[in-house]
């Protein structure tokens, strides 16, 4: 059930080839269904980030919220491989692009109809 919304003060690409290869990395490496992914882009309007400001291709801020049970090992496999996708489709600098990861503790989790225990 991952979530990642990308922060930028860029429109989303428009062939969203972005979102789909995020979300195949996400799921590949999580080893979950190809369906339990959201990938959202969030164009920021109002924002300050020094770099925003002078760079064309400025780094997006991404933030991926999941379920605690996902093993941090697998999380920290898996953060290298987005950051590689994001700053191949984006043409941005690797070393700018930052991630968070969110783990949401079971019982305050609705998804497909069901409380997750």
């Amino acid at each position: 059930m991952p979530v990642i919304t990308i922060h930028s003060p860029l429109d989303c690409p428009s062939n969203e080839e972005l979102l789909g290869k995020i979300a195949n990395t996400v799921t590949k490496e999580l080893a979950i269904p190809a369906d339990y992914c959201w990938v959202l882009w969030n164009k920021i309007e109002h924002a300050y980030k020094q770099d925003w400001l002078m760079n064309p291709c400025p780094a997006p801020i991404v933030k991926m919220v999941c379920k605690q049970s996902h093993s941090s090992e697998k999380l920290e496999a898996l953060l290298p491989k987005m950051k590689q996708v994001i700053a191949y489709c984006e043409g941005c600098q690797e070393e700018e692009i930052f991630i968070c990861v969110q783990k949401i503790e079971r019982g305050y989790l609705l998804i497909r109809d069901e409380v997750w225990t």
